[in-house]
C-alpha cells in the first residue's frame, strides 16, 4: 500500500520516504549515542563511499577476510588501495583477529569485518586492534541487521557500518542498502559523494523553502536510494524483530535435529545470531 501511495504522490525519487526510513534505521540500531543514516542504493556503494569518506587512497591497505562475497574486496580495489585477505576462524567463519594482527604493517589503514549469516565479529578484539595501530573500522553487514554483540545491534561499534536490503536480505528491498554512523560529519560526506558531490538534500528544491540553486563541491557518484524502494524499507523494518525472531526459531529446529548429521557455526547468547544464512559443514 505504501509503495503505491508512493507511486500516486509522483515522487519516486530520493524524497521524504528516503528520510523517514533514515530516522527510522537510526532509531532501530542506536544504543547509548546517537546514530546517523543515509540511504543508499547497494551496501556495496555504502562500502565503497565508505572507504571515500575515511581517506583510503591508493598506497593503503585494507584487511579483508576470505570469505565473503567479492564486493567486500572488490571496493578496496574501487579506490586504488590493496586488498590484504585475512583468513578466518574455522567455528565461526568470521575474520580472525589473532592472524588481522599478524597482517598489520605501516600501510594498513582500515579492516573491513564481514558479520557472516548474521553471527556477529569479535568487535571487542577487532576494536582494540583499530585503537592498537590507529586503524579505521568498517563494517561490512550486509547480513546482519539486527544481530547484537553483547547486547548492542551491529552498527554501535565502529567508524562505519554498512548494510543490505537487497532482496534475499532480512529486511529486503529488492535492492538498497545504508551506511550508518555515530560520526554525523561522515555520514553528511557519505550523502554528499552519493550525488555528484551536490552540497544539499537533493529533493528540498522541490519544497516551498527549497531553491533551484546548488553547487557540486566535489566529484562524486550516483549511489542515492529512491522513495519507492525506502517505502519497502520503512514496512519491512516494522517487522524486522519478529521476522528475525522466527529465523532464530527455525535455526534451533535445525540445531536441535540434526546434530548427529552436520557440524553447525557457533551461536551465542551474547553474539545474538540473525540467520540471515543457515550455514553447516559435513563432518567430513
Amino acid at each position: 500500500d505504501l509503495v503505491i501511495e508512493t507511486i500516486k504522490s509522483g515522487w519516486l525519487t530520493t524524497g521524504p520516504n528516503v528520510v523517514e526510513f533514515e530516522s527510522q534505521l537510526s532509531k532501530y540500531i542506536q544504543h547509548n549515542s546517537k546514530i546517523y543514516s543515509v540511504g543508499l542504493n547497494s551496501c556495496t556503494s555504502a562500502l565503497f563511499l565508505a572507504l571515500l569518506a575515511l581517506d583510503i587512497k591508493p598506497g593503503d591497505e585494507v584487511i579483508v577476510p576470505t570469505w565473503t562475497f567479492a564486493a567486500t574486496a572488490q571496493v578496496v580495489d574501487w579506490v586504488g588501495a590493496t586488498v590484504v585477505l585475512c583468513d578466518v576462524e574455522e567455528d565461526s567463519l568470521n575474520i580472525d583477529v589473532k592472524e588481522v594482527e599478524k597482517l598489520i604493517t605501516s600501510k594498513t589503514k582500515a579492516i573491513i569485518p564481514v558479520h557472516i549469516a548474521g553471527y556477529p565479529c569479535d568487535m571487542d578484539g577487532i576494536g582494540n586492534l583499530a585503537k592498537k595501530y590507529s586503524l579505521k573500522v568498517i563494517e561490512d553487514a550486509a547480513h546482519a541487521i539486527g544481530t547484537r554483540y553483547k547486547d548492542q545491534k551491529i552498527g554501535n561499534f565502529s567508524d562505519i557500518t554498512c548494510f543490505s536490503f537487497y532482496a534475499t536480505k532480512n529486511l529486503a528491498m529488492g535492492e538498497g542498502g545504508a551506511a550508518v554512523s555515530k560520526n554525523k560529519e561522515l555520514i553528511n560526506k557519505i550523502r554528499k559523494l552519493s550525488y555528484f558531490g551536490i552540497n544539499k538534500n537533493t529533493f528540498k528544491k522541490y519544497t516551498k523553502t527549497g531553491s533551484w540553486f546548488y553547487d557540486i563541491e566535489e566529484m562524486g557518484y550516483k549511489a542515492n536510494l529512491d522513495s519507492i524502494h525506502a517505502a519497502l524499507g520503512i514496512v519491512q523494518l516494522n517487522k524486522l524483530n519478529k521476522m528475525n525472531f522466527r529465523r532464530r526459531e527455525i535455526a534451533k529446529y535445525y540445531r536441535d535435529n540434526f546434530t548427529d548429521k552436520l557440524i553447525f557455526t557457533k551461536d551465542s547468547d551474547e553474539h545474538h545470531h540473525t540467520y540471515h544464512l543457515f550455514m553447516a559443514k559435513l563432518p567430513d
